[in-house]
């Protein structure tokens, strides 16, 4: 692109960007708007973009123009494309050693590196004296910048970092086979991937996949991990002695780290012995001592196990808690399981692998995990697979034949059936035979996917069948995906069926990382189900360690879209994903949840409010409320819960005698209608239900409990809420 055919948008940006300042700020122009740019245009106006942006000294109105382009961009995602024109413009502004800045800009590029970019590279790259490197933590980087640059300069870099590669033989091994690897491998193994601190620094590029497709780093991932095992292998016969810690050097462990997820991705057949002897063997010493081999290869491949997990690797991981005797790496590798676990059903193919076994508890436990996971993973296989990993498997047998499949033959006509008597015959739920064509293909029945009679006859039918499903299925809560555009909030692209609840934030954020969501900073918590985002908005403070309390929001869907995460509506969600990731939303809700907002919170507080407050001696609203919640939050939700269902088991007591009212842990049952104890949501036979209750006047208690130590609107909406249940059963 030149400038004699540049469109005149581009053309009016440029001078945007780098006209001096103009005599009056109203003579700036329109307002920036970069929504026909394409990405080779951005990427021609990108020097000038990070110049003035950055320029401390430059005009106040090319400052402006070039944030709010840069706002722009991430908002709609638009990824600059490098030509090596603009590539090497904008690599002039980037000073020696400032490694990561040029890689982000080379990961723009649209074609190889030429031979001016690897001079800018080397330029970049900088005075490589041993000093200079051998304690920079973004090593990786250096080394792909030296590889665009050239041999050469490879060599000098890894000249300067021989003292420090002398000590860690099997990284050195890693950086042997570097130059044998492309481009892509190198920027992802720097972690600049394609343009990751640009528009999603909070993903950091996953170099896993890249180093994966490279026969090399295949061939080398599997002699490190072989000799890593022979050499915790001899220091348990003895041939080696045994030192605490001093088995590997932390860059050892992270190359042996990144092999083991090479190989998991890539489910080496070699894999499984020997993780299964490498894992156990480095977490304890060969003495009676609580210390071990390495605990940085442990936490490594605790790590890899939880990013990559294969069924022999989760195995081991148990293996290896049962013998490792140092507390605090016991700590860290446990952490590890249960996501490991979840992580197994995003791999079907490779979790199915568990019926193939003996049949004993721990696979039992992990196949149930992966194939309940399945409901919203989308498990979906052809009838030879599923019959030969599942219904006719020593190790799945049984859990087929415990649970609701479907049949969908390639037109798209769906069967529902469960496989019945002594020889395991598909039949529908009135016991008639269903055939299974050798071209269908078979996957899990879900609630939420059914009619309320087809629930209904499922449910009857496991109960007359007497069947102990291993995860709950046929009476399985669920969430349906709301028919218009929005449902109550108005923008279409949340939904509110959580919000107003009260949250201990010590048990949320347990419960959360035990369940695989993580801490998105002024967001709340994140989790991906599949192909889609979830995000549960938590107002308050979310940190590791954080206490107090904080109310729920709304829930947010997003889909994968390139690059970036692309804002959904709840009504364009997968029904499945929907009602799994509300299901998910509402355990977190029902596990930390221990009030409801009372509409304080959101009610304005002024100096003013504060001083009239004082004068008339009644607290101001939002005062009240924090004093409330104070007040609550001192009660472990655990007596909260107790005390909370004894009281309601007062108020109700002679409904209970004579059955009309039933109190479960978690439950007040009012015939086939369940009220949550702890978010008051009512559900029949597992489906949500709205009764349309209007909210009790503010500030009214509930006169029939007053003995109960404190206001609680939640006891007050559960209690209403029975009473209405039990009027409309008795009327």
């Amino acid at each position: 692109m030149t400038e004699s055919i540049e469109r005149p948008l581009v053309t009016t940006l440029r001078d945007r960007l780098t006209a001096p300042a103009p005599s009056h700020p109203g003579f700036v122009g329109a307002p920036v708007d970069i929504a026909d740019l394409q990405p080779l245009e951005l990427g021609e106006l990108w020097a000038e973009i990070q110049r003035a942006a950055s320029d401390p000294d430059g005009p106040r109105s090319a400052k402006d123009a070039a944030l709010s382009i840069l706002v722009q961009v991430r908002d709609t995602g638009l990824v600059p494309a490098l030509s090596e024109r603009a590539a090497l413009a904008a690599l002039k502004d980037v000073q020696p050693r400032q490694w990561n800045p040029a890689l982000e800009l080379l990961a723009l590029l649209t074609q190889v590196p030429s031979p001016a970019l690897a001079a800018e590279a080397d330029r970049v790259l900088g005075d490589l004296g041993e000093a200079n490197v051998t304690e920079r933590h973004d090593i990786h980087g250096g080394l792909a910048l030296a590889l665009i640059a050239g041999r050469p300069s490879f060599d000098r870099l890894r000249e300067a970092l021989s003292p420090r590669a002398s000590r860690s033989p099997y990284w050195r091994s890693e950086l042997d086979v570097l130059p044998d690897l492309g481009l892509d491998a190198w920027l992802a193994m720097a972690g600049g991937g394609p343009s990751a601190q640009f528009f999603e620094s909070q993903l950091p590029a996953e170099p896993t996949p890249a180093l994966a497709a490279e026969p090399a780093f295949v061939l080398h991932a599997e002699q490190v991990l072989k000799r890593a095992a022979d050499r915790v292998g001899a220091i348990h016969r003895g041939d080696i002695p045994y030192q605490a810690d001093g088995a590997f050097t932390p860059d050892d462990a992270q190359a042996i780290g990144r092999a083991l997820r090479v190989a998991a991705l890539r489910d080496e057949p070699w894999l499984g012995p020997l993780i299964r002897q490498l894992l156990p063997e480095v977490c304890v010493a060969p003495t009676a001592a609580k210390t071990l081999p390495s605990q940085a290869v442990a936490i490594a491949l605790g790590h890899a196990i939880e990013a990559v997990p294969t069924p022999e690797a989760v195995e081991a991981l148990k293996a290896a808690l049962a013998v490792v005797r140092h507390a605090g790496v016991a700590k860290k590798l446990a952490r590890h399981l249960k996501p490991a676990e979840r992580g197994l059903a995003e791999r079907p193919e490779v979790a199915l692998r568990l019926t193939s076994g003996p049949k004993d508890k721990q696979r039992s436990a992990m196949l149930v995990t992966s194939v309940e996971a399945g409901l919203w993973q989308g498990l979906d296989l052809p009838v030879a697979v599923w019959r030969e990993r599942l219904a006719d498997a020593p190790g799945g047998r049984d859990l087929a034949r415990s649970l609701i499949w479907v049949a969908t033959r390639p037109d798209g006509a769906a069967s529902a059936f469960m496989l019945t008597g002594r020889d395991g015959v598909p039949a529908d739920v009135d016991g008639q035979p269903v055939t299974l064509h050798d071209d269908v293909r078979v996957s899990l029945w879900h609630p939420v996917t059914a009619t309320v009679d087809e629930r209904h006859r499922w449910q009857a039918a496991v109960v007359a069948r007497r069947l102990r499903q291993p995860f709950r299925q046929a009476f399985r809560e669920h969430y349906v995906p709301p028919i218009d555009r929005a449902d109550g909030d108005g923008d279409g692209a949340t939904t509110s069926m959580f919000k107003g609840h009260v949250l201990s934030v010590r048990p949320l954020l347990g419960l959360a990382r035990k369940e695989g969501w993580r801490i998105a900073r002024d967001q709340g918590l994140v989790r991906d189900f599949g192909a889609v985002r979830v995000t549960f908005a938590v107002i308050g403070r979310l940190y590791p360690g954080a206490d107090g309390n904080a109310d729920s929001g709304a829930v947010m869907f997003e889909r994968r879209d390139g690059l970036r995460w692309r804002t959904c509506t709840p009504a364009s969600v997968e029904p499945t994903v929907f009602s799994e990731a509300c299901r998910a939303v509402d355990l977190l809700v029902s596990t930390a949840g221990f009030a409801l907002d009372d509409g304080a919170s959101d009610l304005p507080l002024t100096v003013d409010d504060l001083d009239a407050s004082r004068r008339h001696g009644a607290p101001h609203p939002q005062v009240a409320r924090w004093r409330r919640l104070q007040a609550l939050s001192a009660h472990s939700l655990g007596e909260m819960a107790r005390a909370r269902r004894d009281t309601l088991s007062h108020v109700f007591a002679d409904a209970i005698a004579d059955g009309r009212v039933a109190m479960t842990a978690r439950h007040l049952q009012v015939g086939e209608h369940a009220v949550h104890l702890a978010t008051a949501r009512v559900t029949l036979r597992g489906e949500p239900v709205e009764l349309g209750i209007p909210p009790a006047p503010a500030g009214r208690r509930l006169a029939a409990v007053p003995w109960l130590p404190y206001d609680e609107v939640l006891l007050q909406r559960i209690a209403e809420t029975a009473g209405h249940l039990l009027a409309a059963r008795d009327a």
